[in-house]
């Protein structure tokens, strides 16, 4: 684009791109994320959704021994972070 036009243009256009794609992310719900379909099966270690790895891991802590209610109150950090979600996500 800054071939053919003007630096300044290109900039404005860019950064009005910018702007509709955060308008259209704000019309995102957890619904549209569990609609998505999957081609390939992932294994619990690749999994993007928290809430399936938060409950095998709390499945885990009770097989351990951990009192099932303390596991339930238990908050499970994520594990892989914000780049592999990401990653994941965009396949």
């Amino acid at each position: 684009m800054t071939e053919y036009f003007h630096p300044k243009w290109s900039f404005y256009l860019y950064s009005f791109f910018g702007v509709v794609i955060s308008f259209a992310a704000c019309f995102l719900t957890k619904k549209s994320e569990k609609d998505a379909h999957v081609v390939e099966t992932t294994s619990s270690e690749q999994s993007t959704e928290l809430e399936q790895y938060e409950n095998e891991q709390r499945r885990l802590m009770v097989r351990e021994g951990i009192d099932p209610k303390t596991a339930r109150n238990t908050n499970i950090p994520k594990r892989k972070g914000f780049c592999f979600n990401l990653k994941q996500n965009c396949r």
